[in-house]
């Protein structure tokens, strides 16, 4: 799926569970168009490795999101946890892959009281202490 694909998706408003994974082709401009589907409570985006921080951002509207999957997602940063302030409701995190996020960008994750799973295989940069 590319950029134009996640647009005729907009079309399916009352989709609550998408799965993007290894859309490789699918870039920032994507996720804006994904963004308009506000019912989604469970999206997966892993290995959409043209996925970066600002598409993430896009992903704000998305207030509902119980289950999140980065996996693979290698732009992803620091700066882009910090946007996961925007899902209260996020009880499943995976960011196995996601090799820029360190232990400032895990301390962003604080904030989400109703996380009960999180993934951080190969987060080389995240250290035990980023852990405490």
């Amino acid at each position: 799926v590319t950029d134009t694909g996640a647009k005729g998706v907009m079309a399916h408003t009352a989709l609550m569970s998408l799965s993007l994974a290894g859309c490789q082709e699918l870039t920032d401009a994507g996720l804006q168009s994904v963004a308009a589907l506000t019912s989604l409570t469970s999206l997966s985006i892993a290995g959409c490795w043209q996925a970066s921080d600002e598409g993430f951002y896009a992903l704000k509207p998305l207030i509902g999101l119980a289950h999140l999957s980065l996996e693979g997602c290698e732009q992803v940063s620091d700066e882009g946890m910090r946007t996961l302030r925007a899902f209260p409701s996020l009880k499943s995190l995976n960011l196995a892959g996601c090799w820029r996020i360190t232990d400032e960008g895990l301390a962003a994750l604080a904030p989400l009281t109703a996380l009960t799973s999180l993934s951080l295989t190969m987060c080389e940069q995240v250290t035990e202490e980023g852990l405490l």
